[in-house]
């Protein structure tokens, strides 16, 4: 099944251009300088955190200066023709993983030198809480990343790019802390989990909890549960198995928009147990 997910966007220019370089600055020699320099980077940041170092994946190099080069089209993480970011990028050979996640810039003036520009891609990304997150998250392995950027001339006669940073991997088991009570509000927002354990111990699942995790494809809500705030596993696309454990009462139960779809209905009309749906469908139904 092909799956993808989007995160983040940060806009920013670079404010120093020497016109002599113009020809280095268009050259692959330079677009791999930067490359090095940010994959280095990446890795001694994560390796400073405690998080393993990422593998740099040459095919998912190619896909993600396709995606840098659409940034000029349309900046975010949806494609010129509507499409998801990761949309195109999986083979039927199975060559890369089958999820993919991007950090998306918009470059408007690239640094002569490249360990500089790369300095300040990594700066921007690291020192924006949702880009880092993205940079640290502990994937179960395999795990790849790339740097995308394609330097072009814009309308002024100055280099620019956009640039995609860019992850495949294909499972990513949330570990929460032991003992956890409740967890709190958009605690878990847009992550990038694939599969996540409750503890038993949680009685609260906030509001936004697991908001646009977009890869969790299911999950069990412990017997301990006693109330589900409104958008706790909304906007969780891939979500198909629910299954309930225990009773919460339609007052803790707090909005339709708990999780996709008719769910919050059909569980206070059945009960405990698993539910289930197609994928993109909204409706559930009790195994």
């Amino acid at each position: 099944m092909k799956r993808f997910i989007v995160l983040y966007l940060l806009l920013g220019s670079v404010t120093f251009i020497n016109a002599q370089n113009t020809e280095y600055m268009l050259s692959s020699e330079y677009k791999q300088a930067i490359r090095q320099e940010f994959y280095r980077l990446v890795n001694a940041h994560r390796k400073a955190n405690g998080v393993r170092e990422l593998e740099v994946h040459a095919k998912l190099e190619e896909y993600a200066d396709i995606r840098a080069f659409e940034q000029k089209a349309r900046f975010g993480h949806t494609r010129p023709d509507g499409t998801p970011a990761g949309s195109g990028w999986y083979n039927s050979q199975n060559f890369m993983n089958t999820r993919f996640a991007e950090n998306a810039f918009s470059v408007h003036r690239l640094d002569p030198d490249p360990v500089k520009a790369a300095n300040y891609l990594f700066t921007r990304w690291r020192d924006s809480a949702g880009h880092n997150r993205h940079m640290l998250f502990n994937f179960s392995p395999p795990i790849q990343m790339a740097l995308g950027i394609v330097p072009e001339l814009d309308s002024s006669g100055r280099v620019a790019s956009g640039a995609i940073w860019a992850t495949g991997f294909d499972e990513f088991a949330g570990v929460l802390p032991d003992n956890l009570t409740s967890i709190g509000t958009n605690a878990y927002f847009n992550s990038l989990f694939t599969s996540v354990t409750i503890p038993s111990t949680v009685t609260v699942i906030g509001f936004g909890a697991f908001d646009a995790c977009g890869f969790l494809g299911s999950v069990t809500i412990p017997a301990g549960v006693t109330r589900i705030d409104a958008r706790a596993f909304s906007r969780c696309d891939e979500l198909v198995s629910v299954t309930f454990l225990g009773v919460i009462d339609a007052n803790n139960f707090r909005s339709n928009d708990s999780f996709p779809g008719d769910l919050r209905t059909k569980y206070l009309a059945g009960g405990s147990g698993t539910y289930t749906r197609q994928r993109g469908s909204n409706t559930w139904t009790k195994q």
